[in-house]
């Protein structure tokens, strides 16, 4: 009998250039206080974006010593990418995932 696994939460660090600061943290605040936290995903094969509530999908988002740690829940209806955690937090989604490190899978 095979079992199959899949993830259902990912832990990842954003390292940042700069120590966090207050602007940072108000970020953080902002987002974790938000009923609702929609994010435009572009489908290159539909060639239309589509506006998505990634807030259901964001378990933990705080400080660190030297960037940001956040946790995403995975569902099979989906999740929210890592590069869009740090587009709301002022960073260029499209030039920031070399800063992103998956640091664990909790599996089920």
């Amino acid at each position: 009998l095979k079992q199959k696994f899949h993830p259902i939460e990912v832990r990842y660090k954003l390292t940042t250039e700069n120590p966090p600061d207050e602007a940072l943290q108000t970020s953080i605040r902002h987002i974790l206080d938000s009923d609702v936290v929609t994010v435009t995903r572009n489908n290159p094969k539909a060639r239309r974006a589509r506006s998505i509530d990634i807030r259901p999908f964001i378990r933990r988002l705080e400080v660190a010593k030297d960037g940001v740690e956040f946790t995403l829940i995975v569902k099979t209806t989906g999740t929210a990418k890592p590069a869009e955690i740090a587009s709301l937090l002022g960073y260029n989604q499209n030039s920031i995932n070399h800063r992103i490190r998956r640091m664990e899978v909790r599996w089920q």
